[in-house]
């Protein structure tokens, strides 16, 4: 048998193989790995910061998402780390170790306009890191915010505790799927 025989279904088989793999959009492989914090699912994990009201809220992001968190409040100014605030650990209530993950990500759907978000993170030792993500948000549409995770070099990035989104303008805001992803653009499946 000649070696062309042999080889010829081979290639033809690999040659289909990466055909079928562009064309059926990205795998778990190409999105990167990815981490849930917290999906609102269990109703554990969440409570109100200073001046705010927290609740669960059965207006989740997708089909998939039953129940997702409610801020209200009613002062206008800086949330600065602490106030105006939904304060949130993991599913599970333990740290997380996002060293392998490059972003945090979560989902708000604001009732107001167009804001920029207050991130306030705490690792187990409660060293905090917080500062403004400059993505803003769309009214009455939920939108993914995205964080990275290189401003988070004060941390403990082995041992994410909490994390607090607050907000400036006094309103309504829910949000959904807070979660560490290893690419910007990973979405979760």
């Amino acid at each position: 048998m000649k070696l062309e025989t042999i080889l010829f279904p081979v290639l033809l088989f690999a040659l289909s193989l990466l055909i079928l793999s562009c064309v059926s959009g990205p795998s778990s492989n190409q999105q990167g790995k990815v981490k849930i914090f917290q999906d609102f699912e269990s109703g554990q994990g969440l409570a109100a910061g200073d001046s705010a009201m927290v609740d669960l809220d059965k207006s989740g992001i997708d089909s998939n998402s039953t129940q997702c968190a409610k801020l209200s409040f009613e002062t206008t100014g800086d949330p600065g780390e602490s106030s105006q605030c939904v304060i949130v650990t993991s599913n599970d209530g333990s740290a997380i170790d996002t060293s392998d993950y490059s972003y945090l990500n979560f989902y708000i759907l604001d009732t107001q306009g167009a804001n920029t978000h207050k991130v306030t993170v705490l690792d187990e030792s409660e060293a905090i890191w917080s500062g403004w993500v400059d993505i803003k948000s769309k009214k009455n549409t939920w939108v993914k915010i995205t964080l990275s995770l290189r401003a988070l070099s004060s941390l403990d990035r082995k041992a994410i505790k909490e994390i607090r989104i607050g907000e400036w303008n006094a309103g309504t805001y829910f949000f959904d799927n807070i979660y560490f992803s290893e690419k910007k653009t990973a979405l979760l499946q």
